[in-house]
């Protein structure tokens, strides 16, 4: 039997503190077959700025940094952290100076270095289980003559 990862989705919170939520779909058999149990579980990902601020960034600036290293763009970061897209690309260009590099995919390295000893996951208290239903078979209803 199979054991594979079949989707592993990522959602920011909202408040933009708690981190993201991640929820990971895995098939407990082989997909060809015409039922296949799957797994749903789905985490917590507790993600601190806090490290990043070792590298001369202020408190704002790791925090953009710390969701431009989740794959988050500008205008997405500004929802999560409530500020405009223009401030965080200003905030983006200061972050790109004191590390010394030129792309957000180079700073998003940085970032994923520093954070990968801190980060933690804590699993949510279930774990779902589902299976795929085969449609009910047609009954005809009782006609309803007088």
């Amino acid at each position: 039997m199979e054991n594979r990862i079949l989707f592993d989705f990522i959602k920011a919170m909202p408040d933009g503190r708690s981190g993201p939520k991640r929820l990971i779909v895995r098939s407990l058999s082989p997909i060809k077959t015409p039922d296949h149990p799957l797994v749903l579980t789905e985490k917590n990902e507790e993600l601190d700025s806090v490290p990043l601020e070792t590298l001369g960034l202020t408190k704002r600036e790791a925090e953009v940094l710390l969701w431009v290293s989740q794959g988050k763009r500008n205008a997405e970061i500004a929802t999560i952290l409530g500020i405009r897209a223009k401030t965080i690309t200003k905030h983006l260009e200061r972050v790109f100076a004191k590390l010394g590099v030129e792309t957000r995919t180079a700073a998003a390295k940085v970032a994923l270095e520093i954070l990968k000893d801190h980060r933690t996951t804590k699993p949510e208290p279930y774990l779902a289980s589902m299976r795929r239903v085969r449609p009910a078979p047609k009954v005809p209803l009782p006609s309803s003559s007088p």
